[in-house]
């Protein structure tokens, strides 16, 4: 291996420590919506178990909530994409929200498998760097 070839490796290397960090950080998203899906699927059965006439705290934001009463359970809204919502009912949201898992699901794991062989390669690379490093020894 020539100058060139290590110079050449090692910025390969660098891309893919990059390449390998943005994986990650797009991991921890998969999985923070993940965790959202979870708890909107455990809203909206706590919330349906309830009453009409129940008084329930609705979040407004930045730590404000106004009181509301419960009309009825019937319908949801869920958004579909693109900031686009819909009127489902409960069993229809829940199984929206449970393709929305199995998608996000997928996503993690061709995520992982895209870890998994950016290491793999970074694994083969380093290799040759060492043995490089012991013939001029």
């Amino acid at each position: 291996m020539n100058e060139q070839e290590i110079q050449q490796s090692l910025i390969a290397y660098q891309l893919m420590q990059r390449h390998m960090e943005e994986l990650k950080q797009q991991t921890v998203l998969v999985e923070r919506k993940f965790l959202e899906l979870e708890a909107s699927k455990q809203a909206i059965s706590d919330v349906s178990k309830l009453k009409e006439g129940h008084e329930i705290l609705i979040p407004l934001g930045s730590e404000s909530y106004t009181y509301a009463n419960i009309t009825g359970m019937k319908n949801i809204l869920v958004d579909v994409g693109a900031g686009i919502f819909v009127n489902k009912d409960i069993e229809s949201a829940v199984g929206l929200i449970d393709k929305k898992k199995e998608e996000l699901e997928q996503a993690h794991k061709e995520i992982q498998n895209q870890i998994n062989n950016i290491a793999s390669q970074m694994n083969v690379i380093a290799e040759n760097f060492e043995k490089e490093q012991q013939k001029k020894k």
